[in-house]
């Protein structure tokens, strides 16, 4: 799996998220990354970089549930931030909010 395939399949999410929230239409689906440095974590989102990094490591072992599970809980945490305009200091990543 390369960075063009994983861009394609998560603009086909991000449609799906266009239409539950109609203002989406207005910001670009995250770039998705491949981050071969990390080693603990699967994915994290850089909001105001409007990127989603996902781990080369665990995307060639889990390639299915990075897709199916990571890679839409990151395109998540862009959402909130293009939504609500970043993230609230006490509770910033799983907050009520994001949930």
């Amino acid at each position: 799996m390369n960075a063009i395939d994983l861009n394609k399949i998560a603009k086909g999410y991000w449609l799906g998220y266009c239409e539950i929230f109609p203002r989406l239409l207005k910001f670009d689906c995250p770039k998705i990354i491949i981050n071969n440095r990390f080693r603990n974590l699967a994915g994290r989102n850089v909001g105001v970089d409007n990127t989603v990094e996902l781990s080369g490591k665990y995307l060639k072992q889990f390639e299915g549930e990075i897709l199916l599970i990571t890679l839409p809980h990151e395109l998540a945490h862009q959402i909130d931030y293009n939504l609500h305009g970043g993230y609230p200091e006490n509770n910033r990543y799983h907050g009520p909010r994001w949930k």
